[in-house]
């Protein structure tokens, strides 16, 4: 089955206790699988997802993509705050992840699906949306190639007006040259009250492929 065909929404609820608890077992788990997919053995802080995700302009928002949701702190804290007819797609290459989201969260807003953010225009056009308002990105960047850091940063630009941005946490700095290529302006942060503490970016002004981007 090809990522396009795995849109699925699924079956949706309120995380309890007990689903934090495993969400925190999977996040683990996969780590010590695939250390250079997931990144951290932890998943992200309270206090980074504030930190990055407050003061957007939630109600501009119709187009909110996540890479690499995990077990959906980021996920949870932009669902409070979109509009009500907004959508959220969440592409992970970790199914456990996904069906984690899946089980886990209720808002027909929400698109959980398996797949890869180098095929973020394909995806985004399947779901129906013509463009992306808003990419977050938990990708460990630094355990890509450059080319996929490059065509990931570019092909999400390309799917975004002008008011579009791109947000990430990084525990490294790959994802600076990628950023600066495709965005006009790029502030960064440093967070220290994460496990581990991370770079923080918001990457504005996407460049067309006009600007010479390129497909």
């Amino acid at each position: 089955m090809s990522d396009v065909a795995r849109i699925d929404q699924g079956v949706r609820r309120n995380a309890g206790p007990a689903e934090k608890t495993s969400g925190l077992a999977a996040f683990a788990t996969r780590f010590l699988k695939a250390p250079g997919v997931v990144g951290s053995p932890f998943p992200s802080s309270a206090s980074m997802v504030h930190r990055l995700l407050r003061n957007l302009p939630w109600q501009e928002i119709e187009t909110f993509v996540e890479f690499g949701p995990g077990t959906g702190a980021f996920t949870r804290y932009a669902l409070q705050h979109l509009r009500p007819d907004a959508r959220l797609i969440a592409l992970d290459t970790e199914k456990p992840f996904i069906d984690l989201l899946r089980a886990s969260i209720v808002d027909p807003r929400l698109v959980a699906l398996e797949g890869s953010a180098l095929d973020v225009a394909d995806i985004v056009r399947a779901a129906g949306a013509s463009r992306i308002d808003c990419v977050l990105s938990g990708l460990p960047f630094s355990t890509l190639s450059e080319t996929d850091r490059a065509l990931i940063v570019r092909r999400s630009a390309a799917m975004m007006s002008k008011t579009g941005m791109f947000l990430a946490y990084q525990v490294r700095r790959a994802i600076e040259g990628p950023l600066s290529e495709s965005f006009a302006r790029i502030e960064r942060h440093y967070h220290l009250w994460n496990m581990p503490p991370c770079h923080l970016y918001r990457a504005m002004g996407p460049r067309s492929p006009a600007d010479g981007l390129g497909g």
